[in-house]
């Protein structure tokens, strides 16, 4: 693969995101290392506010880019295998996931401080659950599809247990991750079968597969195959009856 098929452009708004994900900790780090900022001490709570004004930054940085994006078109990260694409409805969805974590990040830090939990760790996890969310709108692949729920997923299971002397906030967590987990491995089983059907783990390639191949539309194994994903995406999104 040569560097002229790839399009980092495509990816810039994603690429602000993970960078902020894997810089904060090491700027929350810094900061509580430093005794005093500006004459002043720097405490927990104050690092968790500069902490959420960092990851409001990031955020608003990714919106703009993606923002710059639209009316442009479609773009490809990865010409060879389009795993990953950026088109208007990727862009649109995208902004939407965005503004809201900036809001989640701006409304956050007085409640946490007020539970005395204003820490890093909370925008770490907000900032890669963000970056899991933008991988999923923007994927046209199975395998980057599941990648970015699971992405979007585990720190959610982390952020939903994130008062550790809660016990709800325990329980909670711990109740989100085997509903989470067992929709994971049911979906992961349904690719497994949509891929031994057709062959293809892209959705073009599995649209296609579907379209050419009228044998597939009464293969009892595809069927099962997108009932396994139905009732996958059902458990995550928490749709009726799956969200008991």
């Amino acid at each position: 693969m040569t560097p002229a098929q790839l399009d980092l452009s495509a990816i810039t708004p994603l690429i602000v995101v993970g960078l902020g994900a894997v810089l904060l900790p090491l700027i929350e780090v810094l900061l509580l290392r430093t005794k005093t900022f500006l004459s002043r001490p720097v405490s927990d709570d104050w690092a968790g506010t500069v902490m959420s004004l960092v990851t409001s930054a990031v955020l608003l940085v990714a919106l703009l880019l993606t923002f710059g994006m639209a009316g442009s078109s479609a773009k490809v990260f990865n010409l060879s295998h389009p795993m990953l694409l950026m088109d208007g409805m990727t862009n649109f969805l995208s902004a939407v996931i965005l503004i809201g974590a900036l809001l989640t990040a701006l409304s956050s830090s007085k409640f946490l401080a007020d539970m005395r939990i204003n820490r890093g760790e909370y925008y770490t996890l907000l900032l890669a659950s963000v970056l899991g969310m933008m991988l999923l709108v923007a994927s046209t692949d199975l395998m980057l599809l599941f990648v970015g729920l699971e992405l979007m997923s585990i720190p959610i299971y982390a952020m939903a247990g994130f008062r550790r002397d809660s016990l709800r906030s325990n329980e909670s967590a711990l109740k989100y991750f085997l509903v989470g987990s067992f929709a994971s491995a049911i979906m992961q089983l349904g690719i497994a079968f949509i891929y031994g059907v057709t062959g293809e783990i892209s959705l073009d390639g599995i649209s296609k597969a579907f379209h050419f191949q009228a044998d597939l539309a009464t293969d009892p194994l595809a069927a099962v195959g997108m009932l396994l994903l139905l009732v996958a995406f059902a458990f995550k999104v928490a749709a009726a009856p799956f969200h008991m």
